[in-house]
């Protein structure tokens, strides 16, 4: 073999060569830049994921609030009906006291009447 034929076959094989390795090294290109917009949806859905988490912690604490407010306020409504029970009882006690003041105050001026003789 000559020098040129050496020539030659270092030509074919590194065209083929070439050939070769250019479609892997534009799918390492691809694949890299899958990689990168990958990681880049990654970063953004774990932001998204720390205001998530931190949106649940302040509407937890809202509920835990709002439940300690509810509480209170049907402790508070039970002492009221209570209360307002204990007052029904008072004024139907004075309602009945009322009643029997008017009765014996009617007895009496029909008493005083009598006696004065204008009934």
């Amino acid at each position: 073999m000559t020098k040129q034929d050496l020539e030659q076959i270092e030509k074919i094989v590194s065209k083929a060569v070439e050939i070769k390795t250019k479609p892997i090294h534009g799918e390492i290109a691809l694949l890299n830049r899958e990689l990168r917009d990958s990681k880049m949806r990654s970063m953004v859905t774990e932001v998204e994921l720390r205001k998530l988490t931190h949106e649940v912690a302040r509407v937890d604490s809202s509920v835990e609030k709002l439940t300690k407010t509810v509480e209170k306020l049907v402790g508070r409504t039970s002492a009221l009906v209570v209360d307002t029970n204990d007052m029904k009882d008072e004024i139907k006690a004075l309602g009945d006291k009322i009643d029997a003041n008017v009765d014996t105050t009617k007895r009496q001026i029909k008493e005083m009447k009598e006696h004065l003789g204008i009934a």
